[in-house]
C-alpha cells in the first residue's frame, strides 16, 4: 500500500469511527459527571449504531463488488477500525451479539433493494460521510 493510500485509508477510518460514535454519542451534564453517566439506554443506542456501520461496510465489501467497482482494501480497513472501536467500547459478546441483530436487519434490505438500488444507496450514504468512491461506478 502506498504511504498516501495508507495515511488516506488512516484518516478516513478515524473519521467513521468519530462519525459512528458521535451519531448517537450521549454527553454528561455537569450534574452527572464524566462521560461514565451516560445512561444504559444510551449505550444500547452507541452499541446499536456502532454495530450497524459495521455491517454496512461488510455487506458493501461482500455484496456489491460484484455489479459495482468497489475500493476493498478500504472496505477492510473500515470495518476492521469500527469492530477494534466498538470491541474496547463494548466487549466481544456485546458487539457480537448486536453485529448478528443488524447482519439481519441489512441482509433483508438487501434482498428486497437488490444490488441496483442498494449499493449506489450507500454510495450516496457513504459520499455523504466525506468517503468518495468507496462504492464505483457499475461494473459492465
Amino acid at each position: 500500500m502506498s504511504r498516501y493510500r495508507e495515511c488516506n485509508s488512516k484518516l478516513v477510518s478515524a473519521a467513521l469511527i468519530s462519525l459512528a460514535f458521535a451519531a448517537a454519542s450521549g454527553t454528561a451534564t455537569a450534574a452527572q459527571g464524566s462521560r461514565s453517566a451516560v445512561t444504559s439506554s444510551q449505550q444500547d443506542l452507541d452499541l446499536l449504531q456502532t454495530a450497524r456501520a459495521i455491517v454496512r461496510v461488510n455487506v458493501v465489501g461482500r455484496e456489491c463488488p460484484m455489479f459495482y467497482a468497489v475500493d476493498r482494501a478500504r472496505v477492510q480497513d473500515i470495518e476492521q477500525a469500527l469492530f477494534n472501536k466498538g470491541l474496547d467500547r463494548f466487549g466481544k459478546q456485546k458487539l457480537r451479539q448486536a453485529i448478528n441483530a443488524a447482519e439481519g436487519e441489512f441482509s433483508t434490505e438487501f434482498e428486497t433493494d437488490g444490488a441496483g438500488n442498494w449499493c449506489p444507496a450507500q454510495r450516496s450514504h457513504f459520499d455523504s460521510l466525506g468517503v468518495r468512491d468507496l462504492v464505483g461506478a457499475p461494473r459492465e
